[in-house]
């Protein structure tokens, strides 16, 4: 099945977190191809089975061994997508359940225009639900994602922790989520007059994530008055406006040639930020070979906490230009434009592999008199798997698959990192030299201490 690509509007609601932020981006991307990746090609892939299953009705692994053909690239329904989207299906129905009378519209086009201004805009929602009751909209949005965390609402203050619930007075609603409902809400409200309240559900299934967040419909206006206004900005500014950061910069086509950031990375490493938009700087840094040493003279003294602390916050900024950069970089080679000192090469060979799995295994059994079992190597299911075939084989006993899990599988605890203080997850406190060795009393002799150590250490 070939998926063909839908049309994107200018200022689309999965771009909104930038030129939102950053009304110059608009402009400075435009130079730049919109292109994808195997990542964001198989998620539409999933996207497309998990339309597919709800609006048949069927499970995701009932359609294993489908292929669908995205971008040219071809991928193959296997488990993991099949869980993928079984978990996904499983969340749209906590919300919306069409055996209590819930309507459920999957991959609807829904207008935008009326929100940016441009003409015949449209924005696709994954999935729109009504409410048997009609006062309640729900739309779900499907992330597959496994490396960026996406979250229904964020505090307004960025260093805050984020709160369990949704707050309108201190937090603010994803911007894609609440373009989807206002379009949603457009489409249908004259069908649906009565909807007071509209939830916006983020469902990202391989990092076994819900989040949701429910908005009344003046909350809602509220923010899409807001949006509506940075959409105007981001329509006519000429890339004069480029405000970096986290947010937007992560996914900016343009970040690796973008002036500003490329001044607040310097700004950050210690640099002149006058003189950061200049080819010189490059040339200085490359000639002294000090970028190295900039950035470890941020890091600070022992002791110089707020140093450490403002350089860990600007880590992810500065990797994201230099991804950028390296992105940029590639692209010139690939399209046989020169950037001086750098050239393109040839990387070592892939690892080698059977042009005919089972001509190779005739070959090698026949030609090379070897046994079967010479040839072959057998492995267990992982237990993702197991659990997998066990869902689907035993769904009304459950405790088959919970007895061997508890019996035979084991999994290792999560290791300490570093993580900034606004994260939800509870802190994990590692006890003090000071308080350790608290105990030790400074009149033992030195038999007394050595023993004294050695439970302390033990």
């Amino acid at each position: 099945m070939i998926i063909e690509e839908k049309k994107h509007a200018v200022l689309g609601p999965s771009g909104s977190s930038r030129w939102i932020r950053c009304p110059g981006s608009m402009k400075a991307e435009s130079y730049y191809p919109n292109t994808s990746s195997k990542y964001a090609e198989w998620g539409t892939a999933a996207h497309e089975l998990g339309d597919i299953c709800l609006t048949e009705g069927t499970n995701a692994e009932d359609h294993i061994g489908r292929k669908f053909t995205v971008n040219g690239n071809v991928y193959t329904v296997d488990m993991e997508m099949a869980d993928c989207v079984n978990d996904y299906m499983a969340d749209v129905y906590s919300f919306i359940d069409p055996d209590e009378g819930d309507t459920l519209l999957s991959e609807e086009q829904v207008p935008i225009d009326h929100i940016t201004g441009e003409e015949d805009a449209e924005g696709t929602s994954d999935v729109i639900g009504i409410k048997a009751c009609g006062t309640v909209l729900v739309v779900v949005d499907l992330k597959t994602g496994q490396g960026v965390k996406v979250d229904a609402f964020d505090p307004i203050d960025e260093d805050a922790v984020r709160p369990h619930e949704y707050d309108p007075e201190t937090c603010i609603p994803n911007t894609q989520m609440v373009m989807y409902g206002d379009g949603s809400l457009e489409k249908y409200k004259s069908k649906y007059p009565n909807i007071k309240k509209v939830v916006l559900v983020i469902s990202q299934p391989r990092i076994n994530w819900l989040d949701s967040c429910e908005l009344t419909i003046e909350d809602l206006e509220r923010r899409i008055a807001d949006i509506s206004t940075a959409a105007g900005v981001a329509m006519i500014d000429e890339g004069e406006t480029l405000v970096p950061g986290e947010k937007q910069c992560k996914f900016c086509r343009a970040k690796g040639t973008c002036p500003a950031l490329r001044g607040v990375v310097f700004e950050k490493l210690g640099g002149n930020k006058a003189k950061a938009s200049s080819a010189s700087t490059f040339a200085e840094i490359d000639e002294e070979k000090t970028l190295a040493k900039k950035a470890s003279a941020i890091i600070g003294q022992p002791g110089d906490e707020e140093a450490l602390s403002q350089a860990m916050r600007a880590i992810p900024l500065i990797e994201s230009w230099i991804k950028g950069v390296q992105e940029a970089v590639a692209a010139r080679l690939f399209n046989a434009q020169p950037v001086p000192q750098f050239k393109l090469v040839i990387g070592k060979k892939g690892n080698r592999a059977w042009r005919d799995e089972e001509a190779a295994r005739a070959a090698i059994i026949g030609r090379g008199k070897l046994k079967a079992a010479d040839a072959e190597i057998k492995k267990l299911i992982t237990p993702t798997q197991a659990a997998a075939l066990f869902k689907k084989q035993f769904k009304d006993q459950p405790e088959k698959w919970a007895d061997i899990e508890t019996e035979h599988v084991t999994q290792s605890d999560g290791k300490p990192s570093v993580a900034p203080a606004s994260d939800p997850r509870d802190e994990y406190r590692i006890a003090s030299t000071e308080d350790t060795f608290a105990g030790i009393s400074v009149e033992l002799d030195e038999a007394e201490i050595s023993s004294t150590l050695a439970s302390a250490l033990a």
